[in-house]
Parts: structure tokens; C-alpha cells; sequence
């Protein structure tokens, strides 16, 4: 191929490169739509880098089968960085149809035919009458293509192993993704194809059971899990036939020699198994047709893109390129060799943003229509009404929604409840005996649209309700959901930014986050680590994680174009324990393997999000976890839930499932630093603090529906303590508005026939927040609740 490159946004990448969509521009108007892989700016000086990156391109060219992506040029760029010139796959990747919902077993054996066609033909492949030996070694669904016409593709060659030598191995690292390796992958021993047919079975054991197997891609997870058996698939998925289910235990089989020996025979038994269960292997066009449907706003976005950046070629003159010639076989080259010099400033590539152009790895998340006609066709007619409906938030929506209806359909006496993926993307369906409960978790946004819409009884957030919201509720006659009856805190929370455990930056301020968040600083050193480049990753659009953080991080900035966007928590978490330069941002409860950083305010200490600081709010991206219903529900199961949410038993299931709960504890505070007025130290000697603080709705002096609901809580609280002395401070803008804070809430406890033994003010001291805007008053406007031990302070 001759010609030059329009490059297009940046639709992927990790590790050692960056994946662009692009258009290769030729002579008398030629234009084709392809994807460029290109090292990243850091590694480019690093030789062993380029070499890997000469090594994908040498095994990149020899692969040419119907499931591979074929790579069609191989270059330096202006600035000596090598880039891949690939064909573009118009479609989605296999991780993204999987999430979509339960796929027929036909369309399943079809999918991984075509992995195993790929693999088996890399497997076999020689050169000059010798075997090549190709391994992938990082097969996963991520690695895998689906077009719009039902082709399926192997893709990222990046780190495969062949028998032609040069390749670069820095000491003590171990290659592919950690969750799916084979064991003598992850343990470092030799590797031979079958870790290739190992990972094929993961990927068809979990488009099988509709469940991950191994849900950190961290080699040390995987080492720990090298030591426990992998359940066997009719063990999670009974409805699946025996016959297909044991390839997928043979390929799952932890001594190699016990798996299939070949791709081919993995292949072939697999298709043997569906013909013997009775089902025929879709074939290609229903496969196109059954994606094209089920993704048809995805596709015709994309069409629109690529007609737009093919048009914009239009006027375009293409200057000389020639591609540099790849090295032979027999003789691995240094990057730094004659036959890839560099390339002269006259074929220097030309820049020009797409805008919202599409490609290869399309992560969208919204998946809130019904699926199209073809679903009937496959999973039979549609089902009732399910009896409750919850949509919004992921956060919420992933685990902690599925264990509350779980422990609430038991507490009503369910022997069983069973979970099943729904028909629609990111949809949870639970049921026990005749009632069905559907959890629909694609972002909080999502949940307010939906609950406007009448598709939705119950919508979960993790942000409150904003202004923008209220009108499209107000249409329907709904009103304000933000009252106490209607907007109910579940939980809290805080959003954790997260580093790779290697990492040694332990804090960092808001201040240094909105410069990273925003591209302004690239590099650790800018931020107080080592040197290196910093990979960003973010939650989509969709998000309350991620629209909490923008508010309360970027401040209207806009979000670097570099970064990675997730739906999911856990995978974005995944990503980032794996990535040493990686930075993201989590709910509390999905930190897992990644490092937590402390985060502080302009001027004010760092915090580590913690029980203590979430539960008070201290923690500067503490938030709540919501429950909106309305007025009217349409089913008493509503009520009944909400009341179940907030009761013991309920919050037992918050705390379990990594969340904060709203239950009251006392805590021995820290040492009072310098900031403590003398008045606050005095009053609060030998005195604890409650993990409650009260604060009240924005523009207004009435208490927040939190606080509402923690007059009682408190209540019942102290009931328990009779020798408890109630202390209550306020801060505020100024002392007058402080006390009149204490006050008032003094006299919500007084009318519950409690009476505090001290209500004092101290204006705008100790602030908990360094903000001078209405968000960060809004956090210093509170009134602490603290207990002193009145028999103690009498004496014996």
C-alpha cells in the first residue's frame, strides 16, 4: 500500500502501543477506511521495545486467513516511532457482544470455530518447509473481532512467540492477561500452543455460563488460583449440554497434556458436541444479522463516521510514501538497522481529528432498548412484565442491588433465588418462585431517564438527582423525587483513585488529579513518582462514579482525550492493578488489587478513604448511594424493598458487599491538629464522635433526606447509651449561621424527647473542604455529632 494516513481518534490500546482509527489516503481520490498501531511515545527510544514491535510486524506479515486481522503496511512515523497499518473491523469486539446478554449455542461454536480457525492456522503455519510455532499467548475476548457480517478475527499478534527467534523478554515478566492464562503460562515454565487452547476454553466456558472465571488480571491472582480446581461448567451452568460442556473441561484440563492437542481438534469437537446436543451452528450472515440488530445504533454511527472521514479526503493531494520492506525471517533485524531508517521529513504523517469517529473497539454501554426482532427468533416469544424493575447506576447495580433482592426475596421465604443474565446489555434477572425482579446497571443517568419513562419502578444513583434532571420528571406530572419519601440513601461511599500496587505516589491533591484527569501532566514525575507515562482510564458518560468526579475533580474541564472509558468498575479496576502507569477511579468497593492513593484539598491534609471518612464525609470524594421511587409506586414490592434496604438486615447486606452502611458507631477521634479551635478541644475532651454528621439541602435550612433518616437512627441510638451526653457543633460561613445549624438540629432531638448537653457554633474553622464555590460551602456547612459519657465525667 502507497499513500499517507488520516489519523482519527484514538479507539484503543495498552502496553506497548496506541490503536488510531484512520484513513489511508491514495492517488485520484483512493481512500480506505484502516486501523494504525503505533509505539507509544516513551518506548519508542527503547530497543527492546522495538524490537517487539519489529517482531509483531514479521509475524504480522506472514498471517493471511479469513480469521486474522490482516496488517497491510509497516512504517516509521516523523518522529521514528513504529506504527502498523491493519484493516479495520467494523463491529464489536467479543467482550463487548458477551455483555450484551446470554448468546444461543449455536452463535456460540460459531464464534469460537473462527477463534480456533485462527489459531490452528498460526499454529501450523511454516516458512521455507519449517514450522513456525506461532503461539498468540494473549487470547482473550478482548483480542477478538465480530464485523457486522459475521466475521470473526483474531487480533494483537503483539506478544506471540514463534520458532524464528528475536524475541524480547525483559527479566521476571510474564506476557498475556493474567485471567486468561494457562498455568504454565503464569508460572513462567515453556509454553506451547495448548495455552492458546486454554484460553480458548475460558473464553468458551464464560460465554457458556455467562460469569468470568477469573476475575483479576493479575498474575498473582491467577498463581494463587493455580492450586484450586476450575469448576466444572455443568457445576454454574446446569442448562448447558453435557456434551459441549466437557470440550470445555478438556480444554480447561491443568496439565497440558490432558487438553486438546490441537486447535483443529478443539474445533472439531466442539462443533461434533452441538451436533450431538441437537443445535446447528449458526452460520455466517445470521451471525452478521444477529450483531448487526443487536448493535444497529453502533453500526450506523460508524458508517456515518467512516463516510465523513472518507469524504474529508476528498481534497486531499497525497504525497510520496514509500513503505520500508520488512526484515526477512531468517534474519532478525535491530530497530536501529538500515532496513528501518528513519523516515524523511517530506513523509511526515498528517494530523486531523475526527471528532466522534468510530472504530475498532466500540464501548458504548447504553444498551437500553429492547432487543431487536431477531431476539424472538432466538430466545422464543418475550416475557411479562417482570414484577420489579430497578435501572441507573453500575455501582449499585453490580452487586450490591442483586445481594439486597437476594437477601430480601429469602427473608420473605424464597428457598431459592436464581440469577440469570437478562435479554438486554447489562441487565440481571432474579427470581424466586413467581416473582422476577430486573436490574438493569448501566449508569445512573440511565436510571432518571428510564424512571421518566414509566420503564422503571426503581432508580438507582450514585450522585443526587441534579437540576438538569428534574424537568423531564416534572412532564409527567412526577415532581421533585429529592424529598425524603422519595430520595433514599442506601449507603455511602467513596470514589477511590487507584494506582497500580507497584506505584509509589501514596497521595495526591485535587489539584495534581485535575492536571492528570486532563492531560496537563503526562508523566509520574510531574506528579511526585517515578518517570514514566501516565495511562488515564475513565468510566463513561453514563456514570454517577464518573459524573461525581468530574464535578468534584475536573470542574467543568474536560476529560483527557487519551483516556480509556469503562462501563464496568471491576474491569476498569482489572485494568489498572495490570497497567504500572495506569490512574483510575472506583466506588470503594471495587479497589481490589489496585492501591488506594489519599487524597487531600488545597492546603489540607491528605485522607485515605476509609469506614470513618466515608462515613462522615470527610474524605473529599466521599458520596451517597441512592434509591429514587415514586410517589405512587406501582407495586407495594417498592416500599417493601426500601424499608428492607434500610433496616439492619439490610444494611448488613451494604456492609458485605463492600459499602459503607449508615449504621451509628463512636470513635476515639485523632489528636486535634492546630486547626482546632481552643473552644472545639475543650468541648470535645473525652469525648468521641459519631460516624454521623447532618447536613442540610443545598439553598436551603432544611435537613437532606440522609439527615431526616438520622434523627432516628440516633434516637434509637442513644436509647442504648442512657448515661450519653448528646454534643452538638456546628459549622457554617460564619458563627451566627453555625449555631443556628446546632440549633435547629438540637431542636429536632429535643421534640424526639432528647435533649443535648451542649449546642455550640464555631463558625467556618476546620473546614472539610478548601472550595470557595457552592459545592465545597455546602460540604463546610455541618454539625457534628459527638457523646460524652456523663457518668464517667461524674466520677466514682
Amino acid at each position: 500500500m502507497s499513500g499517507k494516513y488520516r489519523f482519527g481518534r484514538l479507539i484503543g490500546g495498552g502496553g506497548m502501543a496506541e490503536v488510531y482509527e484512520a484513513t489511508a489516503i491514495g492517488a485520484e481520490g483512493f481512500a480506505r477506511p484502516v486501523a494504525i498501531k503505533r509505539m507509544l511515545p516513551a518506548l519508542s527510544l527503547d530497543p527492546s521495545f522495538g524490537q517487539m514491535f519489529v517482531n509483531e510486524a514479521r509475524i504480522a506479515s506472514l498471517l493471511h486467513h479469513e480469521n486474522i486481522v490482516s496488517v497491510l503496511d509497516f512504517d516509521r512515523d516523523a518522529d521514528g516511532r513504529y506504527f502498523l497499518v491493519m484493516e479495520l473491523v467494523s463491529g464489536v469486539d467479543l467482550r463487548k457482544l458477551a455483555s450484551s446478554g446470554p448468546l444461543p449455542w449455536g452463535v456460540i461454536v460459531y464464534l469460537l470455530a473462527g477463534v480456533l480457525n485462527g489459531l490452528g492456522y498460526a499454529h501450523e503455519l511454516e516458512a521455507g518447509g519449517k514450522p513456525l510455532r506461532i503461539v498468540h499467548r494473549d487470547v482473550s475476548p478482548h483480542n477478538v473481532m465480530v464485523s457486522w457480517d459475521g466475521a470473526v478475527k483474531l487480533v494483537d499478534f503483539g506478544i506471540a512467540k514463534a520458532a524464528m527467534g528475536g524475541e524480547v523478554t525483559q527479566a521476571g515478566i510474564i506476557k498475556g492477561k493474567a485471567a486468561y492464562m494457562a498455568p504454565e503460562q503464569a508460572l513462567g515454565q515453556p509454553i506451547d500452543r495448548r495455552v492458546d487452547i486454554y484460553a480458548a476454553g475460558i473464553i468458551l466456558w464464560e460465554l457458556l455460563s455467562g460469569r468470568r472465571l477469573f476475575l483479576a488480571d493479575t498474575p498473582e491472582t491467577s498463581q494463587k488460583l493455580l492450586g484450586e480446581s476450575t469448576p466444572p461448567l455443568a457445576s454454574v451452568a446446569s442448562g448447558v449440554p453435557p456434551a459441549i460442556a466437557a470440550v470445555a473441561d478438556k480444554a480447561l484440563a491443568r496439565a497440558r497434556e490432558q487438553r486438546f492437542a490441537t486447535a483443529a481438534e478443539m474445533r472439531e469437537a466442539l462443533e461434533s458436541a452441538l451436533e450431538e446436543s441437537g443445535v446447528r451452528k449458526a452460520r455466517r450472515e445470521e451471525v452478521g444479522r444477529f450483531v448487526a440488530d443487536l448493535f444497529e445504533r453502533d453500526r450506523r454511527w460508524l458508517q456515518a463516521r467512516i463516510r465523513e472521514s472518507i469524504a474529508a479526503t476528498e481534497n486531499e493531494t497525497p504525497s510520496e510514501h514509500t513503505p520500508v520492506a520488512l526484515p526477512e525471517i531468517s534474519a532478525p533485524q535491530s530497530p536501529t538497522s538500515e532496513t528501518l531508517r528513519p523516515v524523511a521529513p517530506r513523509r511526515r504523517l498528517r494530523w486531523a481529528a475526527l471528532g466522534a469517529a468510530a472504530g475498532l473497539l466500540i464501548a458504548f454501554g447504553l444498551g437500553l432498548a429492547l432487543w431487536p426482532p431477531l431476539r424472538a427468533k432466538v430466545f422464543g416469544p418475550a416475557e411479562k412484565l417482570p414484577d420489579l424493575r430497578m435501572c441507573g447506576s453500575n455501582t449499585i447495580g453490580g452487586e450490591l442491588a442483586p445481594a439486597l433482592i437476594d437477601s430480601f426475596f429469602t427473608r420473605r421465604g424464597a428457598k431459592s433465588v436464581e440469577r440469570n443474565p437478562g435479554p438486554a446489555p447489562r441487565q440481571t434477572l432474579l427470581s424466586a418462585g413467581p416473582l422476577t425482579v430486573s436490574i438493569e446497571a448501566a449508569g445512573t443517568a440511565t436510571g432518571f431517564a428510564a424512571l421518566a419513562q414509566g420503564q422503571c419502578d426503581v432508580a438507582m444513583a450514585s450522585r443526587p438527582m441534579s437540576d438538569a434532571e428534574r424537568p423531564a420528571l416534572a412532564r409527567k406530572g412526577i415532581g421533585d423525587l429529592r424529598a425524603p419519601a422519595t430520595e433514599h440513601v442506601i449507603a455511602l461511599d467513596g470514589i477511590a483513585v487507584i494506582v497500580h500496587p507497584n506505584n509509589k505516589v501514596a497521595s495526591l491533591d485535587l489539584d495534581q488529579l485535575k492536571a492528570i484527569f486532563t492531560g496537563q501532566v503526562r508523566d509520574w514525575s510531574g506528579a511526585g513518582g517515578s518517570p514514566g507515562p501516565i495511562g488515564i482510564y475513565a468510566l463513561d458518560d453514563n456514570s454517577g462514579t464518573w459524573d461525581t468526579f468530574r464535578q468534584l475533580v475536573l470542574e467543568g474541564q474536560p476529560l483527557a482525550s487519551s483516556a480509556k472509558r469503562f462501563v464496568d468498575s471491576v474491569e476498569l479496576s482489572d485494568n489498572v492493578a495490570t497497567e504500572p502507569g495506569a490512574i483510575g477511579f472506583v466506588g470503594l468497593a471495587y479497589v481490589h488489587t489496585a492501591n488506594a492513593v489519599a487524597i487531600s484539598e488545597r492546603r489540607l491534609a491528605p485522607t485515605l478513604p476509609s469506614p470513618f471518612t466515608v462515613a462522615n464525609e470527610s474524605y473529599p470524594l466521599s458520596r451517597r448511594l441512592y434509591l429514587y421511587t415514586l410517589p405512587h409506586p406501582r407495586t407495594s414490592l417498592v416500599t417493601n424493598l426500601i424499608n428492607f434496604a434500610l433496616s439492619p438486615e439490610g444494611q448488613q447486606v451494604v456492609r458485605e458487599s463492600g459499602f459503607v452502611d449508615l449504621s451509628i458507631s463512636a470513635r476515639t477521634p485523632d489528636a486535634c491538629d492546630a486547626r482546632c479551635p481552643p473552644a472545639y478541644v475543650a468541648a470535645t475532651q473525652q469525648a468521641k464522635r459519631l460516624t454521623v454528621d447532618f447536613r442540610f439541602r443545598p439553598g436551603t435550612e432544611e435537613l437532606d433526606s440522609l439527615a431526616s433518616r438520622n434523627l432516628e437512627r440516633l434516637v434509637a441510638f442513644l436509647r442504648t447509651r442512657p448515661s450519653a451526653q448528646l454534643l452538638l457543633l456546628g459549622f457554617a460561613d460564619d458563627q451566627a449561621g453555625s449555631l443556628a445549624r446546632a440549633t435547629q438540629v438540637a431542636g429536632e432531638f429535643e421534640r424526639r424527647g432528647v435533649k443535648p448537653a451542649l449546642v455550640k457554633g464555631f463558625g467556618a474553622a476546620m473546614p472539610v473542604s478548601s472550595r470557595t464555590d457552592a459545592l465545597g460551602r455546602q460540604r463546610n456547612r455541618r454539625v457534628e455529632v459527638w457523646i460524652r459519657d456523663a457518668a464517667r465525667e461524674r466520677g466514682p
